[in-house]
């Protein structure tokens, strides 16, 4: 969990975690440089759960960083889970989430989630309608928050190598976003129809569902116009790091990206490649309008 300015509903969330069903959960934790009582808050929490809980005050690198980072921080596991500051999980959640893993080739789980107002009030069940399975699919929009990913060891092994390569932050791209590319060449997905974890939103949050159409159209924009190159930098990333966990038809798919720049019939190419579809209508008519800017 990476933590900013969250005191106000973290120990609902934190309680959530340690209250799981699943025997064995531990919860590390990084403060972004919060300026509120989070770190306090955080240290109670520490000690009503001794052994259970790590807390890492840091400074101020930004959520996408400060998340990544963790995959390095955490204590050797089996499986790993992001979590939001201030949801809060349906306690069978993790148990849930580690039995659909354990299934032959599965290495990233999703949950379906409640999308809920502020006080919890239930106002939408986010299943991911229309997504489409494949690393095309997630290369064009990732469709998963974090909150709702458990994955294994290899996946974490994987994304973990990316700060490596790229520590500046304007290079870094969503967690989730990285987690789901790095599972699509290593296993399956398992989409879960389930929602397992009550997910708020709030007017100034990070995520983009949910708050109307000016800030549904804001977030389309910035996808376009403010999201430069980072489906490059990932799928260069891949073809680097992935190494034999890779199909063959993957690594040709993820040759075709980072070949996109060098001419004309490249771009064409990737442009007319139906393999690049999200499920999203909007999401792939704004990958072709990256692809032919050149940001893509």
């Amino acid at each position: 969990m990476s933590t900013y300015n969250g005191a106000e509903h973290l120990s609902e969330q934190v309680v959530s975690i340690m209250e799981q069903t699943l025997p064995g959960v531990v919860l590390t934790v990084r403060d972004d440089g919060s300026a509120d009582a989070t770190l306090e808050v955080l240290k109670q929490l520490e000690a009503l759960y001794p052994g259970r809980i790590t807390v890492i005050a840091g400074e101020n690198i930004g959520y996408r960083k400060s998340f990544l980072s963790l995959l390095s921080m955490a204590e050797p596991s089996d499986y790993y889970a992001y979590a939001d500051q201030d949801d809060v999980w349906l306690p069978e959640k993790l148990e849930t989430s580690v039995n659909e893993l354990q299934r032959d080739g599965t290495c990233l789980y999703v949950s379906s989630l409640w999308i809920t107002d502020g006080e919890l009030h239930k106002k939408s069940k986010n299943t991911f309608p229309n997504y489409k399975p494949g690393l095309g699919s997630v290369l064009v929009r990732n469709r998963f928050p974090g909150c709702a990913m458990v994955f294994d060891e290899r996946v974490r092994s994987l994304a973990s190598k990316f700060l490596e390569q790229h520590p500046v932050p304007e290079e870094i791209p969503t967690h989730d976003a990285l987690i789901s590319a790095c599972a699509c060449v290593i296993g399956d997905t398992y989409v879960d129809s389930r929602p397992l974890l009550l997910h708020r939103r709030f007017a100034g949050s990070v995520s983009g569902g949910g708050q109307g159409l000016i800030k549904r159209i804001k977030v389309e924009a910035r996808q376009v116009f403010g999201e430069k190159h980072t489906n490059y930098r990932i799928a260069r990333f891949l073809l680097d790091y992935a190494g034999g966990s890779m199909t063959k038809a993957d690594r040709a798919l993820l040759t075709e990206l980072v070949s996109y720049h060098k001419n004309r019939t490249a771009r064409k190419r990737l442009l007319s490649d139906k393999r690049f579809s999200s499920g999203m209508r909007i999401a792939d008519l704004e990958m072709k309008m990256k692809v032919w800017m050149g940001n893509y």
